[in-house]
């Protein structure tokens, strides 16, 4: 896959795929976050994300940019994982998502994400 955001469906169940994979600027990074962003709104309904950071750098940009944008669309996820997460990456994203919880969040696998977001 290359990066973007895309729709899946696994088993019935529909997933938001926002995929950051190779993205080495914080430009392509606010890009894919941005279009992530207006695939929500436009869907308008309680959704499944699963979130790719591998081979990626989270940089200061992009920080702030989901800060002030991800509210927007806070509404409409039902439940979101991510895989790709080394240590680093989840304590950034700790403090941006709020989530003490995100180490039970984050995935070594695309499969073992997906089982998670699609459990009842």
């Amino acid at each position: 896959m290359t990066a973007g955001v895309r729709g899946i469906n696994v088993y019935g169940k529909d997933i938001i795929w926002v995929d950051y994979e190779g993205c080495k600027t914080s430009d392509q990074m606010i890009q894919v976050f941005d279009d992530a962003i207006n695939f929500l709104i436009k869907r308008n309904e309680s959704s499944l994300v699963l979130t790719n950071f591998k081979d990626t750098f989270i940089t200061s940009p992009f920080l702030r940019h989901v800060e002030h944008e991800a509210p927007r669309v806070a509404h409409l996820i039902k439940r979101r994982v991510f895989v790709g997460m080394n240590m680093p990456k989840k304590m950034i994203l700790k403090g941006i998502y709020q989530s003490p919880n995100l180490d039970h969040l984050a995935f070594d696998s695309e499969q073992e994400a997906i089982e998670f977001l699609i459990k009842d």
